[in-house]
């Protein structure tokens, strides 16, 4: 019987996150989002249009470029052009954990905490179909073996990663209200002609047959 000459380990697509700092204007925006949300509960959300207000503007460049740069450490052509087809705020209380979603109509999904009481941490899920099928026992938890992956996140920091990635905010031990800015982003040719994102469903109203 024959044996392997040599024991290696193999990494087959990797799920990378990208961070870029947005500290600069920071209060500006949180007000921006404070002033469009709508609800009078404990959780309040804004219209997923905020790109196109010009409170925005700086926000969507530098959201667009730091894009552009995760494109090009990844490999993709220069002829994509990276656009942000929605953004939008959420208000809610930091104790209470937000559902796992992922980011429909977007390449790359994305959020920003602009106000929160305390450095909030990002809860995301393994992807793969057989970390929802079986789950063994470990002796030790590792990158290699982990279902859910744990991330700080300061305010000011927005992090990109796949917009198929489930993800959200963990409850945080202080009590207060975090403001979170999330944000999907395409490619200037497909929002514009192929794919422009559909509010209505499954986002909201449902399809009629």
């Amino acid at each position: 019987m024959s044996r392997f000459a040599a024991r290696e380990i193999i990494s087959l697509f990797p799920t990378l996150l990208f961070g870029t700092a947005v500290s600069d204007g920071l209060p500006a925006l949180a007000a921006a989002a404070r002033a469009r949300l709508t609800g009078s509960g404990p959780r309040r959300r804004t219209p997923p249009d905020l790109h196109r207000d010009a409170a925005f503007a700086r926000l969507v460049s530098q959201l667009v470029a730091a894009a552009r740069q995760a494109l090009d450490e990844l490999g993709y052509l220069k002829a994509l052009r990276p656009q942000v087809s929605a953004l939008w705020a959420t208000a809610a209380p930091a104790s209470e954990a937000e559902p796992l979603l992922s980011t429909g109509n977007a390449f790359f999904g994305g959020l920003l905490v602009a106000e929160a009481p305390g450095q909030q941490v990002l809860r995301t899920a393994d992807p793969r179909p057989q970390a929802q099928v079986l789950q063994p026992a470990v002796s030790e938890l590792n990158a290699l073996n982990a279902t859910e992956v744990l991330l700080p996140l300061p305010t000011g920091q927005a992090l990109f990663f796949p917009g198929w990635l489930a993800q959200g905010l963990a409850s945080a031990p202080q009590r207060g209200e975090r403001l979170v800015l999330r944000f999907g982003l395409l490619f200037e040719d497909f929002v514009a002609a192929v794919g422009p994102p559909n509010w209505d469903h499954p986002h909201g109203k449902r399809m009629q047959p």
